[in-house]
């Protein structure tokens, strides 16, 4: 996982790019040799996008793809409106993360901000609930963000605690207690 930017820069990762994802195919094209790790909001399933972001999941699908077939190092974000995603959407969009072979998820909680100052902030519990519903998914590392809820990093083979957040990385990227490599630039 990318933790900092000055972690980043330590590992010889010089360019971060968080995008919604919204890339034409030349733009993606163009830009893929230039970054090394991306961070992708998926913001919801098809109808969240075309009733609140007027726009299309198909795209953003389509980048995650790309940048997954290239090798460079992808995490997805979804920020969650509460009353806005269901269990539903979270099954849907878990789904199509695993099977794009997504490794690393991050659901934070949304805090109301310019044209959505009418929405309420998502609860501690809210987010929980789709944590565990995220999980079902079988997607290895699944973050709760904008949280007070552990994101503790587990080793995805036999499931012991292997970074309390926040914490130093995982040497090497290798688990300690069983040899297995976790996923990220560590």
């Amino acid at each position: 996982m990318i933790r900092s930017a000055e972690r980043a820069k330590s590992m010889g990762i010089k360019t971060i790019m968080v995008s919604n994802g919204s890339f034409s195919d030349n733009a993606l094209k163009r830009i893929l040799p230039l970054i090394d790790a991306f961070n992708i909001d998926m913001k919801g399933d098809a109808v969240f996008y075309r009733d609140i972001c007027h726009g299309q999941l198909k795209p953003v699908l389509k980048a995650i793809d790309e940048i997954q077939k290239s090798g460079k190092h992808i995490e997805v974000t979804t920020m969650l409106i509460e009353g806005t995603h269901t269990e539903k959407n979270i099954r849907l969009l878990g789904n199509e993360l695993k099977d794009r072979n997504i490794q690393v998820w991050h659901l934070s909680r949304f805090y109301p901000q310019y044209k959505m100052i009418n929405k309420n902030p998502t609860s501690e519990l809210f987010l929980h609930r789709m944590i565990d519903i995220a999980n079902e998914s079988a997607i290895p590392y699944i973050y709760p963000g904008n949280s007070v809820l552990k994101a503790d990093t587990r080793c995805s083979e036999c499931g012991k605690v292997l970074r309390e957040r926040p914490g130093e990385p995982i040497d090497g990227g290798i688990c300690k207690y069983c040899g297995h490599r976790i996923y990220g630039l560590w």
